[in-house]
């Protein structure tokens, strides 16, 4: 059965977060950077238990999303807010890394499906290689 790294997943949504600030629709990149950042601390422990109940499948993929989306209005952004951008913008870049934490353990969980799946298969292939062998 796969299994989800936490500290994977939480590397890649940093990586992920420089890509947002690399946007050029963004031109606050110290700011988002550092609201991201807290963020992902703030919601470190509802990450690991919600990868956790992922791997045991004790939700689905779809309940990971909406209860990442759920904390919306949970989160503050006070570097942006600090400086005045719109609060259009402010919701903008929240939904933003909201959706970038979801895809991130999505992606991930997906891609260990995916593998210990083909993994499964390729033993299985063997075993069956070495039956055939065995018969001849």
């Amino acid at each position: 059965m796969s299994k989800l790294n936490f500290q994977m997943v939480l590397n890649r949504v940093s990586r992920e977060i420089n890509f947002i600030t690399q946007l050029p629709i963004i031109n606050y990149q110290t700011e988002v950077r550092k609201d991201a950042q807290m963020v992902i601390q703030k919601l470190k422990p509802e990450i690991e238990e919600w990868i956790n109940k992922l791997n045991e499948k004790e939700i689905s993929c779809a309940e990971l999303y909406f209860n990442i989306q759920s904390q919306k209005d949970e989160i503050e952004l006070e570097n942006l807010s600090k400086i005045g951008i719109s609060k259009e913008e402010v919701q903008f870049v929240k939904m933003s890394i909201l959706q970038l934490v979801s895809n991130t353990i999505i992606n991930f969980y997906l891609n260990s499906l995916f593998e210990s799946q083909h993994l499964t298969k390729k033993s299985i292939e063997n075993r069956i290689t070495s039956i055939d062998f065995f018969e001849i």
